[in-house]
C-alpha cells in the first residue's frame, strides 16, 4: 500500500521524484522519515518511518543523487514544484554561467566570488546622477529576470532551474516594434529601477524596526538582559535620536530653523547632564591614578566574592576616557529625553518606570542640571554644569 506515503508525497512522473505536497520540493526516499519528523510536519516517528518505507517501494522512484541529473532549464513548469516569479539569472558569461538566485544580494555575492566583478567596477568618477544611471545600466546588462523552480531545497541538485516561457507568435496585423538595443536597455533599466527601489524600501523598513531575535541570538548580554524582546517594534532611528549627544549650541539646534525656547532649555539640561557624566569619568580616572594597589584590587571586582588577579588600571590616553564614557552618557540621555517627553505629554521610547529611589535620584539630578542650564543660558553667570550630581 502507498496510502501513507501518498498522504505526504506526490509522484512526479516525468522526473521520477517524490515531491512533498506541503513543501513542494523533492525529497530523497532515504531522507523522507527525517523530513516528516522535522519542524514543518512533526509526524510521529513510527508513522514517518512507515511512510518512508512505502516511498522506497514506489515503482521507478529515483533513490539516489547519482541517479538524477538536474536540467539546465525546463520548457514548462514542473507541476508538483513551487514556481517562483522573482528569479534573477547571471548574464556576465551567458555561455558558461547560468547561475540563478532569487535575491539581488545573492546575485551580487555571486558576481564578487565567481566573477570578481561588481556593478561599480571601473566606473570611475562622474556626477551622482550619471553614476547612478551607469550602475543601473550595468545591473541591467549583468542579469535578467526570469521564472525558476527548485528540485531540492538543500544539498546536491538544489540550485534553481530556469523555466522557459513559450514563444508567442507575432500578430501579423500589428505594427513592427522598435528593436534597437537602446530601447531594450531602456526598458530593462526601468523595470530594474522599480524592482531595486521596492527591494531597497523593504530592506530599509525591516532594518528600521527592531525584532525580537531568537534563541540563537549571538550576543549573550542581549539574551541575559532581554533587551531584544523589550525593544521589539521600536524604530531604530527614533531610539538613536534619544541617545545622541546634545547640541553644543541648543539655541541654534533643529534642522527646520531656530529652536523654540522650551526645546532649547531641554537641550541645555541634556547638555549639562552629558558634561557632568564626562566630569565623573575624569574624576574616576584621577582617583584610580592616585590610588594604591590594594584599593585598585578591590575596585576591579564586580561581585563581592569575586577574586581578580589584576588591579583596576587607569586609561592611558584622554581619548580613551571620552570613548569609554560615551555609553554612560548615552544611557543618561535616554532617561533624560524620555522623561522630558513624558513630562510634556509626548510618547518617547519603550515603556518603563523608576522605583522610588531611582525617581528621587533622577529628580535631584534634573534639579541640578536645570541650575546648570540656566547658568549656561546667561553667560554672565559662572558655569556650574560640572557640579551636576549623577
Amino acid at each position: 500500500s502507498i496510502n501513507m506515503a501518498s498522504e505526504y508525497f506526490e509522484y512526479e512522473r516525468e522526473w521520477q521524484l517524490a515531491v512533498c505536497r506541503e513543501c513542494r520540493v523533492a525529497i530523497w526516499p532515504a531522507h523522507a522519515a527525517a523530513h516528516l519528523r522535522g519542524p514543518v510536519h512533526r509526524v510521529p516517528g513510527a508513522k514517518a518511518q512507515q511512510a518512508a518505507d512505502e516511498l522506497q517501494a514506489w515503482p521507478g522512484i529515483v533513490n539516489h543523487v547519482s541517479q538524477f541529473a538536474i536540467p539546465i532549464h525546463v520548457d514548462r513548469p514542473v507541476p508538483a514544484l513551487a514556481l517562483y516569479m522573482d528569479g534573477i539569472q547571471c548574464r556576465l558569461e551567458p555561455t558558461t554561467c547560468r547561475y540563478i538566485n532569487r535575491s539581488m544580494r545573492g546575485i551580487q555575492e555571486h558576481w564578487r566570488t565567481c566573477h570578481q566583478w561588481s556593478v561599480r567596477s571601473g566606473r570611475g568618477g562622474g556626477s551622482g546622477a550619471a553614476k547612478a544611471r551607469d550602475v543601473e545600466a550595468a545591473k541591467a546588462r549583468a542579469c535578467a529576470p526570469l521564472q525558476c523552480q527548485r528540485f531540492f531545497a538543500q544539498g546536491p541538485h538544489s540550485s534553481y532551474v530556469e523555466v522557459r516561457q513559450p514563444q508567442q507568435d507575432p500578430d501579423p496585423g500589428a505594427a513592427p516594434a522598435a528593436s534597437s538595443s537602446n530601447s531594450t536597455e531602456a526598458a530593462w533599466l526601468q523595470i530594474w529601477k522599480q524592482a531595486s527601489e521596492a527591494f531597497d524600501a523593504g530592506v530599509a523598513q525591516a532594518g528600521r524596526t527592531i525584532t525580537e531575535g531568537g534563541m540563537n541570538e549571538a550576543n549573550p548580554w542581549l539574551r541575559r538582559t532581554g533587551w531584544a524582546p523589550y525593544l521589539a517594534g521600536q524604530q531604530r532611528d527614533e531610539l538613536l535620536q534619544l541617545v545622541e549627544a546634545p547640541a553644543e549650541q541648543p539655541d541654534e539646534q533643529t534642522s527646520a530653523g531656530a529652536a523654540s525656547p522650551e526645546a532649547a532649555q531641554r537641550e541645555r539640561i541634556a547638555r549639562a547632564v552629558w558634561n557632568a557624566m564626562a566630569g565623573v569619568a575624569r574624576a574616576s580616572q584621577a582617583t584610580v591614578t592616585e590610588s594604591g594597589m590594594m584599593i585598585r584590587m578591590q575596585a576591579v571586582r564586580t561581585e563581592r566574592d569575586q577574586v581578580r588577579h589584576q588591579p583596576l588600571q587607569p586609561y592611558q590616553e584622554r581619548t580613551s576616557i571620552t570613548k569609554r564614557c560615551r555609553p554612560w552618557q548615552q544611557m543618561l540621555m535616554f532617561f533624560v529625553r524620555t522623561q522630558q517627553a513624558r513630562a510634556a505629554g509626548e510618547e518617547a521610547g519603550p515603556p518603563y518606570r523608576f522605583h522610588q529611589q531611582q525617581a528621587t535620584a533622577f529628580s535631584r539630578m534634573i534639579t541640578a542640571a536645570e541650575a546648570a542650564a540656566d547658568a549656561a543660558a546667561d553667560p554672565a553667570d559662572e558655569p556650574v554644569s560640572e557640579r551636576v550630581e549623577v
